[in-house]
């Protein structure tokens, strides 16, 4: 009688340890972050060289 007892005793003990579901582990997706064009940096060379030559321009004008 003793093992019987025993025995559903740990059979009651074992089966609370599985208790509920299945739960993955949660990961973040990875963050990219982009660099945003921005026209006033991407023009600086163009307007430089313009004025360069209106400088080279005026120059030779005189």
């Amino acid at each position: 009688m003793k093992s019987i007892v025993l025995g559903a005793g740990l059979f009651f003990a074992a089966s609370t340890a599985f208790a509920g579901n299945y739960d993955p582990p949660h990961i973040d997706p990875p963050v990219i972050i982009e660099d945003a064009a921005n026209s006033s940096t991407d023009s600086g060379g163009i307007v430089l060289g313009i004025m360069t030559l209106l400088l080279f321009g005026a120059a030779a004008a005189n």
